[in-house]
């Protein structure tokens, strides 16, 4: 089926996915539609080793994503890709172009998305038709607002991997700026003069 298709043709209105809680490693967090829960995501532990997301009124295991560390990271949709493991870095592909901040492709059955970094919503997520619009987004949280997703109409087929490949490309934007974080810490540490001030 074609993607472009797909998105157009689709009489569904767009949605908002709401987090519970903002940080992706938490052990347990639910994301709400329309008030109600839609997924919940358990993570095994703080270093988000491994992330299951399920569908959270029938509990069923949609989504498993393992993280590795001498290994290749994988993921496993239960009921997509005839539920076989899938290398996170042959689905999402890195796609550099020069100038630019890393792009990342998806390939689903409803054709190829790419996600890029975005100035306003941090993450956004383009049909490969359409480099202008987002077909999905994050709504980074505020004081006022929990972090969501949003997810244009024709999206619904393939909300499973827009979901999963959004909690692998935010967990590795996070792990990033921790890393950048800790380094400025250790600069500006290492450029203080013996003896305090």
């Amino acid at each position: 089926m074609d993607s472009q298709t797909t998105l157009v043709n689709s009489s569904s209105p767009s949605i908002d996915l709401v987090f519970e809680k903002t940080s992706l490693v938490a052990l347990r967090n639910t994301v709400y539609l329309n008030s109600r829960p839609l997924y919940t995501i358990t993570t095994s532990d703080r270093d988000g080793a491994k992330t299951k997301i399920f569908d959270a009124s029938t509990s069923t295991l949609l989504v498993t994503i393992e993280r590795r560390a001498f290994f290749s990271d994988r993921i496993i949709f239960t009921n997509r890709y005839d539920g076989k493991s899938l290398k996170v870095n042959n689905w999402i592909k890195e796609l550099n172009v020069s100038g630019q901040h890393p792009m990342h492709v998806i390939e689903t059955p409803f054709g190829n998305f790419i996600w890029k970094v975005h100035v306003l919503h941090r993450h956004a997520l383009f049909s490969e038709f359409d480099a202008e619009i987002p077909i999905a987004y994050m709504r980074p949280p505020t004081r006022s607002s929990p972090m969501g997703l949003h997810l244009e109409r024709g999206t619904e087929n393939f909300r499973e991997e827009i979901l999963g490949s959004f909690l692998i490309l935010e967990q590795r934007m996070k792990m990033k700026e921790k890393v950048s974080a800790v380094g400025d810490g250790i600069a500006m540490q290492a450029s203080m003069p013996f003896g305090g001030t």
